[in-house]
């Protein structure tokens, strides 16, 4: 059982394969895909990949608060990401989760830096 496992119910965790956007932080807007979940001294990490500035030799560690799930994972998500990390070609994995950001609706809604942006203008 991972320590992910062992968390308490309402404490509500990305699954692998989702996508998350980030609510925190420098990167406030950015979409990222869930490719693991990291349970330290009872706070939840999440790694993310961009397939740009974060690939998926190096995935961006972030705390689980900090993101909001955009849309949760299909039922071979976890799979088809693990055969993505595994794959020699680490620019086609990479451009496969590009493509996979991209095809996302732009109705997700602005983040809030651009919110408060636009208010104080």
């Amino acid at each position: 059982m991972r320590a992910v496992d062992r968390l308490p119910q309402h404490q509500l965790v990305p699954p692998t394969g989702a996508v998350v956007q980030s609510i925190c932080g420098h990167d406030r807007g950015r979409l990222y895909l869930v490719t693991d979940t990291v349970c330290l001294a009872g706070v939840v990490y999440l790694r993310l990949c961009d397939g740009r500035l974060r690939g998926l030799s190096n995935p961006k560690k972030k705390n689980s608060k900090h993101v909001r799930m955009i849309q949760a994972g299909a039922g071979q998500a976890e799979s088809w990401l693990s055969d993505m990390i595994n794959t020699a070609d680490q620019a086609a994995a990479e451009a496969a989760v590009r493509k996979l950001l991209k095809t996302l609706p732009e109705a997700i809604g602005p983040s809030d830096k651009k919110v408060k942006e636009a208010s104080h203008v």
